[in-house]
């Protein structure tokens, strides 16, 4: 599939996601540890609500999978294996799509996604996000 966007903006648009990404994971990786609030934004949902939205430990969960520490990311929020694993895969994707000067990773992603696919996501992120809540207010 042939990009519609003319060629530079095309390699402007994907080289700027691929900086993006790798950008966030560096700086991850190279933040201190998630104890020093400073470096860790603080959820905006927690804040206003005073409840944990499904996002909440993102950050910290994935400082712990950066440096080997899994069973703390799991802890933290189970989602960020799943993120990384895409964060990967998309990376790969933009390389390659650089490569061959072809736009395949947005139209696929643009597809709308099916139900088999759709309802057990979204029931696992509500049952992750039922028990994030109960662990958080367990007295």
């Amino acid at each position: 599939m042939r990009s519609v966007l003319p060629y530079h903006l095309f390699k402007f648009r994907y080289a700027s996601a691929l900086l993006l990404i790798l950008g966030a994971y560096l700086y991850l990786y190279f933040a201190d540890s998630p104890s020093v609030k400073t470096l860790f934004l603080p959820c905006p949902f927690l804040h206003l609500t005073g409840v944990p939205c499904p996002g909440c430990g993102m950050s910290r969960a994935l400082w712990h999978l950066l440096h080997g520490h899994f069973r703390e990311a799991a802890i933290f929020n189970i989602f960020s294996f799943p993120l990384a694993i895409f964060s990967l895969a998309s990376v790969i994707w933009i390389v390659k799509d650089l490569a061959y000067g072809r736009e395949t990773l947005l139209p696929s992603l643009k597809k709308p996604w099916k139900p088999i696919i759709l309802v057990p996501v979204l029931s696992l992120i509500l049952v992750s996000w039922v028990l994030k809540i109960y662990l958080y207010f367990k007295p």
